[in-house]
């Protein structure tokens, strides 16, 4: 049996019907035109797997590389992380930034397969809200 990893080698998820690609594109410390581009040539080489964050400061270039890339949406396994760098606790804001995160990189009415807490804040009361804010957003999307 083959057990080489290539870009479409995938990773079947447990009590769920959903996989991940097991090779994925990551793109930190990417900004502007040079992400796009970078984006753009993954997902050329055949990546179907890209991660971002709110803190990378990226996610519009990944949008619009995904979007020039010709590569259907429901090819691709999209994964971003959320987490208010400004601490906010007050749920509203909170969910606010975690539906801001989401529209950035997927587009208004889009969606990600994974939605990580990045940075999950100093308090109980912090990590509480961002939990919450992302099952809110896991049932609106």
């Amino acid at each position: 049996m083959d057990t080489a990893l290539t870009a479409t080698s995938r990773l079947s998820l447990q009590n769920s019907t959903s996989s991940i690609p097991c090779i994925g594109f990551g793109s930190y410390k990417i900004r502007g035109q040079t992400c796009a581009a970078a984006v753009l040539a993954a997902l050329s080489a055949g990546y179907r797997h890209v991660d971002s964050a709110a803190l990378y400061r990226n996610e519009v270039r990944v949008r619009e590389a995904i979007e020039q890339s010709g590569v259907a949406r429901q090819d691709l396994f999209l994964t971003t992380k959320v987490g208010s760098p400004r601490r906010k606790t007050e749920r509203t804001e909170v969910y606010e930034d975690v539906i801001e995160t989401v529209e950035r990189i997927a587009g208004k009415d889009g969606c990600v397969d994974l939605l990580l807490m990045h940075v999950p804040g100093p308090s109980r009361e912090h990590r509480q809200s961002l939990w919450e804010a992302m099952e809110k957003v896991k049932r609106e999307k």
